[in-house]
């Protein structure tokens, strides 16, 4: 037995076996002792990791009942006395309840019949609401939890109302294993969990106390109904994300270990660009302690080719200049030097810059520290991008004890948020040469002496980066700004900007606003707007035109009314005395974007500005503040803040990345919400604007299209429009002072009542295909600020884009569903499967969670959607799944997808690979067996499994065998240095893979065993059978176990070899089968499964059976013969070109979801019901 280097415990450097040695008896005997010997100390090694991870379970169990513990406590009543007595009886109440279930448990027939009889007097159905907690307060997001039992029916619907106010059904069936502990005798209780999340429109229901009310039904009519007081307080509620236990959990996610702090150091040798770092750090009477930190958090970064500038501003401390010298003796890099003189912040710092040598120069105050791994980000992103001038990071905050807190995730490069305030910050990195100069800092402004640089840099270089990690801690310590004792920096903050202003040739003022600073531009020289408002509704009208004549204070404007010609005379009637008051005739169906775009063919302004008509301007200065912003250079459109009538956010800037592709920032926290560095109350350069209220020249307007009135005649206008905007070079302005009061989808309501609910059918797929790049990444909300701060629907959600192709000719827009994204057998075929069917159509992939695949999807420009949703509460994604022609499930767990793509009207494919697994759920949960009948075609890899599943069929049930595109082996990895048999095994290490069953037909062989080499490749799943195997073989010196191997090596290996062997216990059709017969190499395996559907023992491969040593031994005996190992792999060649190819594979889906509209056209009935 030999171990590749792969696996980790293996000498260092072990070459993969060598062929040509033959050792002797005595070698062969010292080899075998030390084989054991190394086995043996896996075996203990593998003992003491066990009750390792066993301590660390029961730390955690403890930490988690401490925590429990904590929560009560914090929840219970400041008041001593009777309310936290009758919380501990309460508590005790609870635990005695929990033993009763366990004595429930333990005599589990005698009390099902018991309980069955209990229930016929008692009704059917029973349940509690675990979620939310009584009288709690809910914020922006309900999350309804808890679960159902019956004794002799099954659950039918729970359905979730506030008073009565219907929010909608629960998510059913999900897994309650405490509750079947506790009432065995109940119908399907494993799976009687139900959940729900309902986002909260405070236009509807206002802050106040109502009662939630869960309502119950069973498939007999019985109803149940469990109902709770609870507090909505939407924008009150602090975000479960700004908890600090959740930061924690996202440092431990998203930062190197030591491990990987390791790593590093080996990575940042093999950079090309190594530039020198000089980190400028003025010092003065900095605290002892806090200066050693700061000190030692630069010399434990991982990329060495740094130096450190101090400059003691003439510490009176003693301290300061003992620590600095002893410093700079131990490391040449530290470089010191005192003055005489205390010359402030900006002197010292310059004089920092003067000693600098580096190409970069980073900011480093004297009492924050760096994350270890700062400067390595830092040349890392210079090899990506060696011509950036400025680059800046994501910091938070520290306290004197090292708790980490107050992140600040930040936006990429954004002119207009630095207007507000110098968010870029700390970590700041600039080319020396450009700060040299531009003449250093300047200590007129002392305390903003790094936002004064900041705007003279960006005024000078768009070479802007921003690394979204946490590269700086910045300490919260008395005298600290951090903590707010540095009132004189926003003095100092606003010269800054009003020089910048000046210097830029601004007609603007600069006003100290409470929470940002505000730049109040003059409206361009001569600006003319035209405000359009497209509508149907007289009473909106005359309401919206009404408030647009009385608020505004800007005089160069005119109203342009975009509507039908029944309304037309009541419009000029009514402001014919009104000369800026006009009507645009449109007759045409509802078309918002068709309306916008006949408004500007009748527009005299140079800006055009579209106003839905249930927006109200509240400020007299509206329009002008609107119209100053484009004064600069780049602005291509500007709204402004937009507000519910309950003074809660409706927009703030809208964002890209989120589930249903767009949504709103800080949607319905209050109008004045300080969250977040008062980020809605700060002018913002953002991704995407509303149409509700936007203004922009109408040159532009035209330039990039307008609106589109064909793919996005509705849902979706202002993204298409924002996009090209964006697309064209020019950025997008919100500004938050002004405001108007919105009701939000007034017109679209009125469509939905009259009937025309397909009025955005697609517009999901044509920004998919159009704008796929700009959908999954927003640079002005990215991931990290997305997590933290999306609100609306706040389960992880993460897109990776696909190729550009609006302008493709497609046939179907198809969605394939996997249930992962690894590089196992199921999500593998859905990929191949999606590279054939896109050559036709456009495919988007979705899956509850990433993996390795991403990769593969990536290379062949196939856009996929990493959401948890998609499995476990689909019906939350109705209207995106609604926008696809047909639906491609996979796997058996996308079982309730099927059911909400069927209910609806959607085509389905149900692609199922698994056998008795999915047997068993579709026999236990009627639900999955339901699915089974209602999905237009569900496919299985062979006719086994078809008749496996024959009693859930509907007539819809057929095989079609997998299939995979031939791969080319990149290079030799077993050298061929005698005329031994190289046989392979490729699995992954477990009992069901069947390992030992080739160790002992091994071992059958006797001395014939010399004539092979025996490869196992694959990770290890179960660790003690590994170990069993290993000993197994530990005296054979032709066994070799190599570990787990990159997907794409697969073919190298069996390109290598002369056999596979495949012995598994339990398989449906291996992967490996298929690429070793495209490969022309014998298989010998077990004939489970579809296997025997695949091989014909002796013509193309040689089957056994299951766990037949002796019969696995005899088919290699049988392959020692060349001619007939070349004449069985011809025939697996032939078989895979027949019947396994990735052509056929594809072709034969491909006519299937083509043969499923087929039908559909010839069936009106059935069309008619979807």
């Amino acid at each position: 037995m030999t171990k590749h280097k792969r696996n980790r415990g293996s000498p260092a450097g072990e070459a993969p076996p060598s062929e040509e040695t033959h050792p002797s008896a005595a070698e062969r005997e010292r080899l075998v002792r030390e084989r054991r010997s190394y086995l043996e100390m896996l075996r203990q090694s593998e003992l003491e990791n066990q009750t390792l991870r066993q301590h660390a379970s029961a730390l955690e169990r403890e930490r988690e009942h401490l925590s429990r513990l904590l929560a009560r406590a914090e929840g219970m009543p400041h008041r001593p006395g009777q309310r936290a007595l009758s919380s501990a009886r309460d508590f005790a109440g609870r635990f005695r309840e929990k033993l009763l279930s366990r004595s429930k448990t333990m005599v589990r027939p005698l009390f099902g019949t018991l309980m069955r009889t209990t229930h016929k007097v008692r009704g059917p159905l029973d349940g509690a609401l675990d979620h939310p907690a009584r009288d709690q307060q809910v914020g922006s997001n309900l999350h309804v939890e808890g679960w159902c039992t019956s004794g002799t029916t099954r659950l039918e619907s729970v359905e979730v109302w506030l008073d009565q106010h219907r929010l909608g059904r629960a998510r059913l069936g999900l897994m309650r294993p405490d509750v079947l502990a506790a009432r065995p005798w109940a119908t399907k209780t494993a799976q009687c969990g139900f959940a729900a999340t309902f986002l909260i429109n405070p236009e509807h229901l206002p802050n106040g106390k109502y009662t939630l009310r869960v309502r119950m039904q069973d498939d007999s009519g019985h109803e149940k109904e469990l109902t709770r007081p609870i507090e909505l307080a939407v924008g009150a509620v602090q975000p479960a994300t700004f908890h600090p236990d959740y930061y924690r959990a996202w440092i431990a996610r998203n930062e190197p270990d030591a491990l990987g702090l390791a790593t590093q150091r080996e990575e940042q040798a093999e950079f090309s660009y190594r530039p020198r770092i000089s980190i400028l750090t003025p010092v003065y009477n900095t605290p002892p302690e806090v200066l050693r930190e700061t000190i030692r958090s630069v010399q434990a970064q991982t990329y060495p080719n740094w130096e450190l500038c101090l400059v003691d501003g003439n510490s009176p401390m003693p301290h300061v200049r003992e620590i600095l010298q002893n410093f700079a003796v131990q490391d040449e890099r530290v470089c010191v030097r005192r003055l005489d003189l205390n010359l402030g912040i900006s002197g010292n710092t310059n004089e920092a810059l003067a000693m600098a040598s580096g190409e970069f120069i980073a900011l480093l105050d004297h009492d924050d520290t760096l994350a270890p791994f700062a400067l390595y980000e830092i040349v890392k992103h210079l090899n990506a991008a060696p011509r950036t001038d400025m680059i800046y990071s994501d910091e938070d905050r520290v306290d004197m004890d090292g708790t980490r807190h107050t992140f600040f995730f930040k936006p990429d490069w954004s002119p207009d948020l630095l207007q507000s305030f110098m968010y870029t910050g700390h970590l700041s990195v600039y080319r020396r040469a450009l700060v040299e100069e531009l003449g250093g800092f300047r200590p007129a402004y002392d305390l903003s002496q790094d936002y004064d640089l900041a705007l003279r840099v960006t005024e000078r270089t768009q070479s802007i980066a921003h690394i979204p990690k946490v590269l700086y801690h910045w300490r919260t310590m008395a005298g600290s700004a951090a903590v707010g004792d540095k009132p004189h920096a926003r003095i100092t903050n606003i010269g800054a900007l009003e020089d910048a202003m000046k210097r830029r040739g601004y007609d603007a003022e600069v006003i100290m606003d409470p929470m940002a600073n505000r730049v109040k531009f003059k409206a361009p020289r001569g600006a003319f707007a035209s405000i359009i408002i497209p509508s149907d509704n007289l009473q909106h009208i005359h309401a919206c035109v009404g408030d647009v004549l009385k608020t505004t204070a800007y005089p160069h404007y005119e109203v342009l009314v975009v509507t039908h010609s029944r309304l037309i005379p009541d419009v000029q009637s009514r402001y014919a005395h009104e000369p800026r008051v006009r009507t645009v005739l449109y007759d045409e169906p509802f078309n918002f974007s068709l309306k916008c775009n006949r408004g500007v063919e009748q527009a005299k302004g140079d800006f055009v500005l579209f106003l839905n008509d249930d927006a109200r301007p509240l400020d007299p200065e509206w329009l002008e503040c609107m119209l100053g912003y484009f004064q600069q250079e780049g602005v291509g459109a500007v709204s402004p803040k937009l507000v519910y009538s309950n003074n809660t956010l409706q927009h703030a800037g809208m964002i890209s990345g989120v589930r249903n592709l767009v949504g709103t920032a800080f949607h319905t926290l209050p109008r004045n919400t300080p969250l977040y560095f008062n980020m809605a109350q700060s002018t913002r350069t953002t991704s995407l604007l509303s149409a509700a209220c936007i203004v922009m020249r109408k040159k532009i307007f035209e330039a990039v299209g307008g609106f589109d009135a064909v793919n996005t005649p509705i849902m979706h206008s202002d993204v298409d429009l924002c996009f090209k905007i964006r697309e064209a070079g020019l950025r997008l302005v919100y500004t938050p002072f002004t405001t108007l009061e919105h009701v939000g989808h007034v017109s679209l309501g009125e469509e939905e009542r009259k009937g025309n609910r397909h009025h955005s059918q697609k517009s999901d797929i044509y920004v998919l295909k159009r704008w796929s790049e700009f959908c999954a990444y927003d640079p002005y909300f990215p991931d990290n600020m997305r997590e933290f701060l999306f609100f609306d629907s706040p389960t992880y959600y993460k897109m990776q884009a696909g190729a550009r192709c609006e302008r493709k000719a497609t046939r179907y827009d198809i969605l394939l569903a996997s249930h992962d994204l690894s590089q196992s057998g199921a999500p593998l075929l859905l990929q191949v499967l999606s590279s054939y069917l896109q050559q036709d159509h456009f495919v988007t992939v979705i899956s509850p969670s990433g993996g390795k695949l991403l990769k593969s999807y990536a290379e062949q420009n196939t856009p996929v959607i990493v959401d948890p949703l998609i499995m476990s509460a689909p019906d939350a994604l109705e209207k995106f799944i609604s926008d696809f022609d047909v639906v491609v499930a996979n796997t058996i767990l996308h079982w309730p997808l099927v059911l909400t793509a069927k209910r609806l009207g959607k085509p389905v494919v149900w692609y199922i690979h698994e056998a008795e697994v999915g047997l068993k759920q579709a026999a236990s949960n009627p639900s999955v067996a339901r699915a089974l009948a209602e999905a237009d075609q569900v496919i299985f890899p062979g006719q086994m499994i078809v008749k496996m599943y024959r009693h859930f069929a509907n007539g819809n049930h057929r095989a079609v065998l997998h299939g995979l595109p031939e791969r080319k082996a990149e290079r030799k990895v077993l050298s061929r240095a005698s005329d031994r048999i190289r046989v392979v095994h490729i699995g992954s290490i477990e009992l069901r893979k069947g390992q030992d069953v080739l160790i002992k037909a091994i071992k059958a062989l006797g001395a014939e065993r010399n004539h092979f080499e025996f490869y196992f490749l694959g990770r290890i799943l179960e660790r003690k059978y590994y170990l069993d195997q290993l000993d197994a073989s530990v005296d054979m010196d032709n066994v070799h176990w190599l570990g787990e191997i990159p997907s794409q090596e697969v073919i190298d290996y069996l390109a290598s070899a002369d056999v596979l062997a495949c012995t598994s216990r339990d398989e449906c059709l291996p992967l490996v089968v298929v690429d070793a017969l495209a490969q022309g190499r014998p298989v010998i395996a077990t004939s489970v499964g579809m296997l025997p559907e695949v091989i014909e023992n002796g013509r193309n491969g040689f089957l056994v059976k299951s766990e037949d040593a002796a019969g696995v031994a005899q088919a290699l005996l049988s392959l020692k013969d060349e001619a007939l190992r070349e004449q069985i792999a011809q025939a697996g060649r032939a078989t895979y070109e027949k019947r396994l190819s990735y052509e056929r594979y594809g072709r034969e889906f491909s006519t299937l979801i083509e043969s499923l509209f087929q039908k559909k056209a010839h069936s009106p009935a059935r069309a008619a019901r979807g």
